[in-house]
C-alpha cells in the first residue's frame, strides 16, 4: 500500500533493533546557506570538488552528502570526516574498516534528500518527483507487460501516479541489490492487490520474491518514495528528520 510518511520520531538511540530501519528525510530548502556553509568541513576533497562542479541543484547535493556522513557517524560512533566509503564493482557504495556491516542507500529528488539505514539487511531506497513523461512510451520499451497493462488500463489522470510508484519500486530493488536498472526493469514485476505491494522476479535476477519487502510513501502531494529491504522478517520503518544533523 501506499502511506503518507508517518509522524518524525524522536532521535534518542544510536542503535537500530534487528527489525526496524531508519529512514532520515530532508527538505534542503529548510537549511540556509549558513547552516550549510557550516557543515561543508565533514566532506572529503572529492565531495566537496564534485559540488564545485554541479550546476543545477547543488545544495541538494551537499545537503545529501552532510546527511550521509553525519548520520552514519551517528551510528558507527565515529567523526563524520572519517566516514571512508568504498565502491562495488557495479558501483554501489559501502563503509570501509567498520567491525559490523552498515547498511545504507541514499536517494534525492529536487530538494527531498531520503537515506535509509540498517544494520542486518541490504536496503534500497528511491525518491522522486511525480512529473510528465511519455509514460506508456517508456512502460512499454522498460516495463514488464503485466506493468504496462496497468498503465494503459487506469485513467489518463492517475497514470504518472502508477507509473512513479512502479518506478520508484523498481530503482530502490536494484538499488539494493547493487545491479542497477539498466537492462533489469522488465524483470521485475509489480502490481498492487489489498493493498499490498506484490513483487514477481525473472528467474535470472536470482531473487526470491519472499525474502523482500516493499513500502511506498507519499512523501508531499508531488512526491513518492519507495523502500526495498532484502529481509524476510518482519521490518518497521522508523522515520527521523534529517534537519536534526544541521
Amino acid at each position: 500500500m501506499i502511506s503518507d510518511r508517518p509522524p518524525f520520531s524522536p532521535t534518542t538511540t544510536l542503535g537500530i533493533a534487528p527489525d526496524y530501519i531508519h529512514l532520515w528525510l530532508l527538505d534542503s530548502d529548510q537549511i540556509t546557506e549558513t547552516e550549510l556553509s557550516s557543515h561543508i568541513g565533514v566532506l572529503d576533497a572529492n565531495e566537496r570538488a564534485k559540488a564545485e562542479r554541479i550546476k543545477y541543484n547543488k545544495k541538494t547535493y551537499l545537503a545529501s552528502r552532510i546527511l550521509m556522513r553525519k548520520a552514519l557517524a551517528h551510528y558507527v560512533k565515529k567523526p563524520p570526516q572519517d566516514i571512508e566509503f568504498s565502491r562495488t564493482e557495479t558501483g554501489k557504495p559501502f563503509l570501509i574498516n567498520q567491525l559490523k556491516p552498515v547498511y545504507f542507500n541514499l536517494s534525492h529528488s529536487k530538494n527531498f534528500v531520503v537515506l535509509a539505514v540498517c544494520n542486518h539487511a541490504k536496503a534500497g531506497v528511491d525518491i522522486e518527483g511525480v512529473r510528465q513523461r511519455k509514460f506508456l512510451d517508456i512502460a512499454e520499451l522498460y516495463f514488464h507487460p503485466r506493468e504496462f497493462s496497468q498503465l494503459t488500463a487506469c485513467t489518463e489522470s492517475a497514470r504518472g501516479n502508477l507509473f512513479f510508484r512502479l518506478w520508484t519500486l523498481k530503482e530502490a530493488l536494484f538499488k539494493a541489490t547493487g545491479s542497477g536498472i539498466a537492462n533489469n526493469l522488465d524483470k521485475a514485476d509489480f502490481n498492487f492487490r489489498d493493498d499490498k505491494i506484490i513483487a514477481e522476479f525473472s528467474e535470472n535476477l536470482g531473487l526470491v520474491a519472499s525474502d523482500w519487502q516493499f513500502f511506498q510513501y507519499q512523501i508531499t502531494a508531488g512526491f513518492l518514495c519507495a523502500l526495498a529491504v532484502n529481509s524476510a522478517q518482519n521490518i518497521i520503518p522508523k522515520w527521523f528528520d534529517g534537519g536534526y544533523f544541521f
